[in-house]
């Protein structure tokens, strides 16, 4: 057992540093994983006021979700190709291009028009009649047109990796989270006027460390804070349907955390600390005064503890979903020894039959015994998720 704990405190400290050095690089070395429309809307409730945060919580719970549009990823990537298209147009009179360009521009509108349609009135997810905007109500689950709205303005900034390294920001530039309310409701104004788990980011070894198996990547992002939080959406996607984690072994755990709640928590936190670094920014260039400027870095360290706590959080993430593969590791080659074992009467008929009967069931009793030495204990591993999901609570606190 000392053994184990060794070797957990050094995969631990692995996690950790890779974690770090992704979201101070913006970089990702794998295949791209598109976040799930459930770690997209959580994340997206982080930037929103809190009221509506307790609501898409609370409809988190209680599997209800926003309409699938396949995916909002592809919502993000629309929408900064519009901004591209528009700015591309700006300076052009008149001329082939700027009627490609022109009827570009239009398509995408149209197109995100219709999504925001979809995600804002579908009759399918939302109640349509009084009876049932009461009953969300008593459920705490109903959100206004208005609320579908500022949504989906919010969904427009699901975190993405960058199509070619350049980013998708062009028009609105590298626009902070500060300003990204305001930016993405005259979006959703200005689309008014015109009209996934099949790969995997990674193959993980005992403890998350990321493995690419067709050598894609890398992946890169507008800055450390998208980073960040893609990979807890991506770590919250795995845990949340991994049937390890949803199995009778690991009940107690599954009761000491809200894994949605974690991830709104990161993205309510992220979002304040890059205002609060880009407001010390601003005032650190706007100012000549030595002591101000002392006084702003003396600020910003304390903010860089924050930035490593919430490093150490998704990391929490990470490990979990690591000795969550290693469970399952274990519980599939248990399967495979169940299933052989229940072979052993066929095998023993054919032996006998064929006159090595002594032989061939010693051979097997001594192979058995040695898969109930070699057993697995799910102990250490409900031990190690228990701390750090007590560290991933704590740190909120």
């Amino acid at each position: 057992m000392t053994g184990f704990i060794e070797d957990a405190e050094a995969n631990r400290a692995r996690v950790l540093a890779h974690v770090r050095a992704w979201c101070d690089g913006a970089t990702i070395d794998g295949a791209r994983r598109d976040l799930s429309d459930s770690a997209a809307v959580l994340i997206a409730a982080g930037r929103l006021e809190p009221s509506m945060r307790h609501i898409l919580l609370a409809r988190c719970r209680a599997g209800v979700g926003v309409p699938s549009v396949g995916g909002f990823a592809q919502v993000r990537e629309m929408a900064e190709r519009l901004d591209r298209t528009e700015k591309m147009m700006r300076g052009l009179e008149r001329g082939a291009r700027l009627m490609a360009l022109s009827l570009r521009a239009e398509d995408l509108r149209r197109r995100l028009h219709a999504v925001r349609s979809r995600v804002v009135g579908s009759a399918v997810i939302y109640p349509g009649g009084v009876r049932g905007v009461r009953r969300e109500r008593r459920e705490g689950v109903h959100l206004t047109v208005a609320q579908r709205t500022e949504l989906f303005g919010m969904l427009c900034w699901t975190p993405v990796p960058q199509p070619d390294g350049r980013g998708y920001v062009v028009s609105v530039g590298s626009a902070a989270i500060a300003d990204v309310a305001s930016a993405a409701a005259a979006r959703v104004d200005r689309l008014g006027e015109g009209s996934s788990s099949a790969a995997a980011l990674r193959r993980v070894e005992s403890w998350g460390r990321p493995v690419a198996p067709d050598g894609t990547g890398p992946l890169h992002f507008n800055d450390r804070y998208e980073t960040l939080l893609y990979l807890a959406g991506v770590y919250f996607d795995h845990i949340t349907v991994s049937p390890t984690w949803l199995s009778p072994v690991f009940d107690m755990q599954r009761i000491q955390v809200d894994l949605g709640a974690e991830v709104v928590a990161l993205s309510v936190d992220t979002a304040e600390l890059q205002q609060l670094y880009r407001a010390l920014a601003h005032t650190a260039s706007s100012t000549t005064s030595l002591d101000v400027r002392l006084q702003v870095e003396q600020r910003t360290r304390v903010l860089d503890g924050v930035w490593d706590q919430l490093v150490e959080r998704v990391a929490s993430l990470a490990r979990i979903f690591g000795a969550l593969g290693n469970v399952e590791r274990h519980l599939g080659e248990a399967r495979a020894a169940d299933q052989a074992r229940n072979l052993d009467h066929r095998i023993d008929e054919l032996v006998g039959r064929s006159g090595g009967h002594e032989m061939a069931t010693e051979n097997l009793y001594r192979i058995g015994e040695e898969v109930e030495i070699g057993g697995f204990s799910y102990a250490p591993y409900q031990s190690l998720v228990a701390r750090e999901i007590a560290e991933l609570t704590a740190a909120r606190g």
